[in-house]
């Protein structure tokens, strides 16, 4: 069974509001931040299957890799979500060069820099 299969147990949800995109992170019972895949490609206007297939394909990234139930307005839902400390290498994987709107360009880079400290914070207390 691979990291992947193994379902987090999820201690705490939050949306984070990142310009403009809502964001879904969660801290797993480890104490352990994730993102949702989903939000994050939704928001840069990936192919979330393709993105999955890529963090399968890079072993340090499917380490950070896992299956976990949030809750949504239509109840739990199972969702992919990715460690936060290697969002930014998965982010880093993404050529900002192949992208032809400056908007969708610029939003990424804006990912690429500020994306992780952002979810981080959101957990942090006092």
């Amino acid at each position: 069974m691979s990291q992947s299969d193994q379902k987090l147990q999820i201690a705490e949800q939050k949306t984070i509001v990142f310009y403009d995109d809502e964001l879904v992170a969660v801290r797993a019972e480890s104490g352990e931040v994730y993102v949702s895949m989903r939000q994050m490609c939704d928001a840069l206007h990936l192919n979330l299957s393709g993105q999955l297939q890529r963090i399968e394909r890079t072993a340090v990234l499917e380490r950070g890799y896992r299956a976990g139930d949030i809750q949504t307005g239509g109840g739990r839902r199972e969702v992919k979500l990715l460690k936060l400390n290697v969002v930014p290498l998965w982010l880093a994987t993404i050529s900002t060069k192949s992208i032809k709107s400056d908007e969708l360009r610029e939003r990424l880079e804006k990912y690429q820099t500020e994306a992780a400290q952002v979810l981080w914070e959101a957990f942090q207390t006092g």
